[in-house]
């Protein structure tokens, strides 16, 4: 399979200079239509586009004109040769995804949306139309397979464990194979990067082979021998889903998640604490690749999501970390990464930004001094908004909200009052007991206080202390422990004078 796929990378293979020279305008277009005979008609449509391609910085939204044919239409600009984005459903104020995509300039889509007993059935026209059928066909490839994949529960015998895992491994290499296959054969028209790229971000078979290994770890977690097993057979088969990356996976956001998830797996697999080192974790990543821009997005990815989900997250191990990776951090979004980190030291004082209440009056931070709190900046349609505040709610808020100096700061980012109330309401990404503001009608991109901290993503969670200085910018993986740790030690502390 590693033959196959080197010989794909080698007819791919092309300088984006030599791309860039195909081009044929700075935009592409999107035209989408639904064929609707019972099904009502959606509402609008909007495409979220990630001009970085990366999934830590906030989307460029996009809502379409509407042509007299209920036409959909999306005229989106390109200020680099590859867009990823995606295209939602909007009904209700909610978002169903139809698809991820990439746009290239010149491109002039057809999209028409057939209603059928199963999904809608989709249709791709037009100018740059191969590239998505190409996608849809991938994609489904790809779902299919995973549905059909072998499964096993808790209590199977070691022999049937290593059956399931030669099968599983057997089914994924050979739909590997097939997918560089179907993308070699495809369409000329599509271009030797644009395939190349494909090739990254669809049909991910390696960390779907990974996730299983993953799900079965937590199966039989108390079952030595059958974890002795995944883990022989991890080590066995990641090199042959594992290879070292192109330069033209920096336009895959989903290359470099994944990517960083299998370097992660091999850590765990092989610890028998079941824990994952930062710093053994960072060595990995750091020494992955040799191409400075590879270097350069994986070391970003392990950084902004906090040290690559390592369970002993320390902020003096991160901030030694983010010094010695500094000569590998080339990129605009890496360099802007240090700038920022400097800005949320331990200490350093909370820049004051101004905010709204409920009532539309004015708050500032200061406003809580004397008092221990947590910002958290939320908006709809954030998944980690919610992974957060379910975890935050069910962990961490019984016994905090017993602590009369210890308040919540929940700070939203959207466009209107009416999202910021259903946002409340829906109580999945705050609380009523919590003191809700927001930076409308600015948004983050304006507001003074991002600015001042380069933030554009949600959540953003931060413990200050009682003087309104920082205590420490918090990821995701904070434990229990930890957290209520520097929350008691803050509330201990002598009050401001």
């Amino acid at each position: 399979m590693k033959i196959l796929k080197l010989i794909f990378l080698l007819i791919c293979m092309c300088k984006c200079l030599a791309y860039s020279q195909e081009l044929k305008s700075n935009h592409s277009t999107i035209i989408v239509k639904f064929h609707y005979q019972r099904k009502k008609i959606p509402d609008s449509l909007a495409i979220w586009a990630y001009p970085n391609a990366n999934y830590w910085e906030n989307s460029v939204d996009y809502l379409p004109t509407i042509s007299k044919q209920h036409e959909f239409i999306f005229k989106l600009p390109l200020k680099c040769n590859l867009l990823n984005y995606r295209v939602q459903i909007i009904n209700a104020g909610n978002a169903i995804l139809i698809g991820n995509y990439y746009a290239t300039p010149g491109d002039l889509v057809k999209l028409d949306i057939y209603e059928t007993t199963g999904k809608d059935s989709l249709v791709f026209s037009g100018n740059g139309s191969a590239k998505y059928k190409l996608i849809a066909e991938l994609t489904k490839i790809e779902e299919t397979t995973f549905n059909a994949l072998p499964n096993i529960k808790k209590g199977a015998s070691s022999a049937a464990l290593s059956a399931n895992l030669k099968s599983l491994v057997s089914i994924l290499q050979h739909e590997t194979s097939n997918k560089y296959q179907l993308i070699i054969k495809a369409d000329p028209k599509i271009g030797k990067v644009m395939k190349e790229v494909i090739g990254y971000h669809y049909a991910n078979y390696d960390i779907i082979w990974a996730d299983r290994l993953m799900h079965y770890w937590n199966v039989f977690k108390n079952d030595t021998l059958s974890r002795h097993i995944l883990t022989d057979h991890f080590n066995a088969y990641d090199h042959k889903f594992l290879d070292e990356s192109a330069e033209s996976s920096v336009f895959s956001n989903r290359h470099f998640q994944y990517l960083l998830l299998m370097l992660r797996y091999g850590k765990l697999f092989n610890q028998k604490n079941g824990t994952v080192d930062m710093k053994g974790l960072y060595d990995v990543v750091k020494g992955y690749a040799e191409n400075i821009k590879i270097k350069d997005r994986l070391l970003c990815e392990f950084f902004l999501t906090g040290g690559g989900y390592s369970t002993n997250y320390k902020v003096s191990v991160f901030d030694s970390l983010i010094k010695d990776a500094s000569p590998s951090l080339i990129s605009p979004l890496g360099r802007e990464f240090i700038a920022t980190n400097l800005l949320f030291k331990k200490g350093s004082k909370l820049f004051e930004g101004e905010f709204i209440d409920l009532k539309g009056n004015r708050f500032i931070p200061a406003d809580l001094k004397g008092k221990v709190f947590l910002i958290d900046v939320w908006g709809e349609g954030c998944g980690a908004c919610v992974m957060f505040h379910d975890w935050f709610e069910a962990n961490l808020w019984p016994e905090l909200k017993n602590i009369k100096d210890f308040v919540v700061l929940s700070i939203f980012d959207g466009k209107t009052k009416q999202d910021w109330q259903r946002g409340i309401a829906s109580k999945r990404f705050t609380s009523t007991e919590y003191v809700n503001v927001s930076d409308m009608p600015l948004r983050m991109a304006d507001h003074p206080f991002f600015k001042h901290y380069n933030v554009n993503y949600a959540p953003l969670l931060l413990l200050i202390d009682k003087n309104g200085n920082i205590i420490q910018k918090l990821n995701g993986n904070i434990t229990k422990e930890s957290f209520m740790k520097l929350v008691k030690e803050a509330i201990e502390a002598p009050d401001p004078i």
